[in-house]
This record gives C-alpha cells, structure tokens and sequence, in this order.
C-alpha cells in the first residue's frame, strides 16, 4: 500500500481529496500520467528506477482492479499513462538508471492475458504450444533460469490424481550446480505440483496443455529419458495431428529466450526475460499473503525468499505444514 499512499500524497498536492477508485478513468489518466513523470525519492528527490516505476504501475493495476475491476494495463483510457511510463522509462535508462543485471520484472495477470489473446501462448500453434509448456513449468514449478528447464526429461513429470480424482503432475527435479544432493537439506520442502483446471477453452488448464504436449510429440520421445522440451518441427508436410515436434531437443539459445520473444513480439517491454516467469510465481504468491519462509519451500530457494518486501504476517497465522503448502500451489492459477 505504500504505493498507493505514495499516488494519494500527490493527489492532495493537486487539492484532489477524492480516493483513486472514485476519480473518473479519464481523469485519472491525466493524473496517473503526471505523477509517473514527476515522482521523485522522498528522502533526497532523486529518480526513481525504471523498475521501480513499473511496480508502482503494477500495484495501481492490482488496486484497481480489485476495488472497481479498472485496468490501468489494457483499458484504452489509460493509454496516455502507459506512455508516459514507458516515456518515463526510456528517459531514467538515457541517464544510466536501471542498468543492472538481471533486472527481470514480474509479468501482471493482464499482460499473462495479452499473451493467450495474440497467440503467443496457448495450443493454437507448435510455437505457443511450446511456449505455454515453458510457461506453466516455470510459474507452477518454479524452474530456474535456463538449466533446469534445458536438463529436464520427459520421466521428470508425472501425472496423477488424489483421493478426490483431482487431477495433477507432480515434478521430480533433478540435481543442479546449487543442488549437487551433497547436502540432504538441499532440496525443496514440497514436490511441485500443477493442478488441473477446469477452463474453456482448455488451452488454460495446464494438464490439458501438457496432456496435448504428449500427443504432439513423436511416440518414441514420450520416454522416461527423452527431452522434456523438443525442437519444433516447422515441416509443411507435417501432419496436423501428430509430430509437431522434431525427435531432438530444442536449442539452448531458443529455450533461453522463450519468454524475450513473447515479451517483444507482445510489446511487453525490455525488463520480460525467462527469469520473469519465475519472478511472476513468488510476486504472486506474495500477493496472495504467503509467507517468505512459505515461499522458500515452494520455490526451492537455497537461501531465504527476500525478493520483495512485505510485513510478515503473525507466526499463528504461517501455513504449518508442507501438506497445507502444497495446497497453496493452488494460488498458482490465474483468471486470464
């Protein structure tokens, strides 16, 4: 809420008392657009971040969005605003702000949306097939970077069911360079696990998506030790129901840039990376009031979550056993 004090603060300096859910769309426009070129530090008025104006975007979105279901990242009224950040953006990265390593931002439920609605994910075509399998695996999972996904295999995802038929996979990661199995306390807490959905269209319940991932690729690459994530076939010849995969692994420089090219060819920005998908699990379960500890153990993190900053909440209010955050995994599912 810091966020939205920070956007209140500047309201009163123009003599608007009204609270943010009660100014008209355009209205608001005209002031969202002039406090992102204007904000400043308060302690010494210095600039911020361009990652930090992002976030400040994000939490005006979530905000709205709850108390009068207005998004400041898709409607078209808001349009002036969303060039003003990016303006504002570009003007910071001039003046050498933002320029860190890894400085990937977490993607917004609305800009998840965007993706399904220009195709970039979902199971219209071999690309975002690929693409939405990446997807899942990062934001329900919680892989890493590019060497989880790219040491993955076929046998590392199993599907089942519980004792109410629900329907779920559960991975079984593999040891990495910061997981070696030299040290038995190195491992998640809880098995990941992706729930499915019922969706329509069921393009966004992941099960579905990994059950046609199955069909699609070649028979003899559906073994325990085949790769997780195939090259896709781009043959004209190509059956539309069957092999939209070829029998080898994708590339390293392709995998690892799945996300960048959804990002560019969705006008996200320059700040969506793959590492945003796994920044989007943890903002999201963060959102969701999941304590840091909590995260850690779904996450996998070797050190202690402290990615974003929040009050914690009370120690009898902490989910107390790894059933009960297993269950939290649920939180995972978004209303595209």
């Amino acid at each position: 809420m810091l966020d939205i004090g920070l956007l209140q603060q500047f309201l009163s300096s123009k003599n608007e008392l009204r609270r943010i859910e009660d100014i008209s769309v355009e209205q608001l426009n005209e002031y969202l657009s002039e406090f992102i070129i204007s904000v400043r530090k308060k302690e010494d008025q210095g600039e911020y971040e361009p990652s930090s104006l992002r976030s400040m975007f994000a939490s005006f979105e979530r905000y709205l969005k709850k108390k009068n279901g207005f998004s400041i990242m898709m409607d078209k009224s808001s349009e002036r605003a969303r060039k003003a950040l990016q303006s504002k953006q570009k003007e910071l990265k001039q003046k050498g702000k933002g320029n860190k390593p890894n400085a990937s931002v977490a993607l917004s439920e609305d800009e998840v949306k965007l993706l399904y609605e220009k195709e970039l994910l979902g199971i219209s075509s071999r690309e975002a097939l690929l693409n939405t399998v990446w997807f899942n695996n990062t934001i329900h999972f919680g892989l890493r970077g590019c060497k989880e996904h790219r040491d993955m295999c076929w046998g590392d995802v199993k599907p089942c069911k519980n004792a109410n038929g629900e329907e779920y996979l559960e991975y079984f990661e593999r040891q990495t360079k910061t997981r070696t199995g030299d040290n038995p306390r190195d491992v998640r807490k809880v098995t990941p696990k992706m729930y499915a959905i019922p969706t329509n269209p069921p393009e966004k319940d992941p099960v579905f998506v990994y059950k046609f991932y199955a069909e699609k690729r070649p028979n003899e690459m559906n073994t325990d030790e085949a790769p997780f994530y195939l090259a896709v076939n781009h043959c004209k010849k190509v059956s539309s129901d069957k092999s939209w995969f070829k029998k080898s692994a994708i590339g390293v420089n392709t995998l690892n840039s799945l996300m960048k090219r959804m990002a560019e060819k969705a006008g996200l920005g320059p700040n969506i990376s793959n590492h945003s998908g796994r920044k989007t699990m943890m903002q999201t379960l963060t959102n969701n009031d999941v304590p840091p500890t909590d995260i850690v153990q779904l996450s996998g993190h070797a050190k202690r979550y402290e990615l974003f900053n929040r009050k914690p909440k009370p120690a009898n209010e902490n989910v107390s056993s790894l059933s009960e955050l297993g269950d939290l995994q649920r939180v995972l599912h978004f209303e595209y």
